[in-house]
């Protein structure tokens, strides 16, 4: 198992994988995030994504990442809620290096039950994030939303139909 610190720059590399080096060309700082992962175990934790993300996941930046640094990647999935986390965490035991929570709310869940990690500035460099993209302890990846959309010939906007 690794040590705290270790695992946190790990996350932080991965991190920056993800979400800034996606280019093909690094110069040679960006690089020196990758250096000495060789052989380390990673597995990444994408609650509730399902077969269809995660391929896309591994296949292309956890491909990436891996190549760069040598690591050997996993997948692993649990979905919806903190409590598998949380046992793991109490149990002195959470095999995930970063995971993916399935909402906000599980988030801000695991936020406020200390079982995250800070992010460290120096090891992910947050300001190269868009402002309100990230917090203390989580980078928001993909956010989306719930729109609501209605057949305006069985409910004309002018007449009787949904509302926000």
């Amino acid at each position: 198992m690794m040590n705290n610190k270790r695992w946190l720059r790990l996350s932080g590399a991965f991190l920056i994988g993800c979400s800034i080096l996606a280019a093909t060309s690094t110069t040679k700082a960006e690089d020196d995030v990758y250096s000495g992962y060789s052989g380390e175990d990673f597995l990444f934790n994408g609650a509730g994504h399902s077969g269809t993300l995660k391929a896309g996941i591994m296949d292309t930046i956890a491909a990436d990442f891996a190549k760069k640094t040598g690591v050997n990647m996993a997948f692993d999935t649990f979905c919806c809620g903190i409590a598998k986390l949380e046992a793991a965490q109490e149990g002195g035991n959470v095999p995930w290096t970063i995971v993916a929570f399935s909402t906000m709310s599980d988030l801000i869940l695991a936020e406020r039950n200390n079982l995250l990690v800070k992010i460290n500035p120096e090891i992910v460099p947050l300001d190269r994030l868009a402002p309100g993209g990230y917090d203390e302890y989580a980078i928001h990846g993909y956010p989306y939303a719930a729109v609501i959309a209605w057949n305006t010939n069985k409910w004309p906007v002018s007449g009787k139909h949904p509302q926000p």
